[in-house]
């Protein structure tokens, strides 16, 4: 049986977690779109400061919380190494270790924790039976029906660490040619020449095939009526077959040229841009395009709006704005119509010119 799969941990308290990464409303949201939610939420760190409140909560919505600390302290320990590059990424590196020790050759399907469903649960486990890939490269969302995947993963894990700038530096020789692993095989793309995220090295990995991953035509073509995207403010980037684009939402569900968007992922470039975007297009109702940080070579049409006064003034309030103030913004009071707007979107992806621009993918 498929197990469908996100990890936590709480390094202050619940709510400061749940405001960061709104696991009990996604949990909620997910039954409101007909799913059972039943994920299980790995912890790696942290179980005791989850109080009661919030473990009912969790696992009234479906949840079953697996306490995975001892298995994380102990390849914590092991690959100590990894601490130079803090802790999020560490946990991140080793979460794909627990995640076998935990269920071995039990297919999974991994998601992180600020993806929020549109497809709910159960169907993507039917659509992803039996196929291994990562979405894009990214693997917030990632599909794992074979135990090579791991092998290879862990592999490579242990060169890495045993040697971190000669490993990296042979990888970045062996970048040639990623535009096309990134457009066919979804490799993804990599911008630091030192390896420093299980990111970088799973797009690594994808890109010179030393990791198992499904046809992404073939994807794509089982799955129509949906659109994938790892960060939306790129969600044209794989889906230019059916441009011209255009937003809406049907019920609770959003969709692009009437595909059903499988899954947002509020990572945290999407996440900083719907700040903004909600101060601006949606509180004060001004009609500007918002800039996406990832483009810093951008100067045309944003730039004069970004160095102006208003901007300036406006930067101390688009921070305050937690995740789970954004989801129940954009998911329960209002949708992204003001957000995937040519008006106000940080390029209009039905134009040429534009698409020209781009820089960062």
């Amino acid at each position: 049986m498929t197990r469908n799969v996100t990890f936590g941990w709480i390094n202050s308290s619940s709510s400061f977690s749940e405001n960061n990464i709104p696991t009990e409303w996604i949990g909620k949201r997910n039954l409101k779109l007909g799913s059972r939610n039943d994920i299980d939420l790995i912890v790696l760190e942290g179980i005791d400061k989850y109080d009661k409140r919030y473990t009912d909560a969790l696992e009234n919505v479906g949840y079953t919380i697996v306490d995975a600390t001892k298995n994380f302290h102990f390849f914590s320990n092991k690959y100590s190494a990894l601490n130079r590059f803090g802790d999020y990424e560490k946990k991140c590196f080793l979460r794909w270790l627990v995640l076998e020790e935990l269920y071995g050759n039990e297919p999974v399907i991994h998601y992180d924790g600020d993806i929020i469903f549109n497809e709910i649960p159960e169907n993507l486990q039917k659509r992803f039976d039996k196929k291994t890939f990562v979405l894009q490269g990214c693997p917030a969302v990632a599909s794992l029906h074979t135990h090579e995947w791991y092998d290879n993963y862990f592999r490579n894990l242990d060169l890495f660490i045993n040697d971190i700038e000669r490993y990296s530096s042979d990888a970045w020789d062996r970048r040639t040619g990623w535009e096309e692993s990134w457009k066919n095989d979804w490799a993804g793309s990599r911008y630091r020449r030192i390896i420093t995220s299980d990111q970088d090295l799973i797009s690594h990995l994808i890109h010179v095939q030393d990791l198992p991953q499904e046809s992404p035509a073939t994807l794509i073509k089982d799955n129509q009526d949906l659109i994938f995207f790892e960060n939306p403010l790129y969600f044209f980037s794989h889906n230019k077959e059916i441009a011209p684009f255009y937003y809406e939402r049907k019920g609770l569900v959003d969709y692009f040229n009437n595909r059903k968007v499988a899954f947002w992922h509020l990572q945290g470039y999407f996440k900083e841009y719907l700040q903004r975007a909600y101060f601006w297009n949606y509180l004060l109702n001004r009609r500007i395009r918002i800039r996406n940080i990832l483009e810093q070579s951008d100067q045309s049409y944003v730039r004069k709006i970004e160095n102006s006064f208003l901007h300036w003034i406006g930067s101390p309030f688009t921070h305050r704005y937690s995740r789970l103030d954004l989801c129940r913004f954009f998911f329960e009071t209002r949708d992204f119509h003001n957000v995937f707007n040519k008006q106000t979107f940080w390029l209009d992806p039905n134009n040429d010119d534009d698409l020209k621009k781009i820089s960062y993918i």
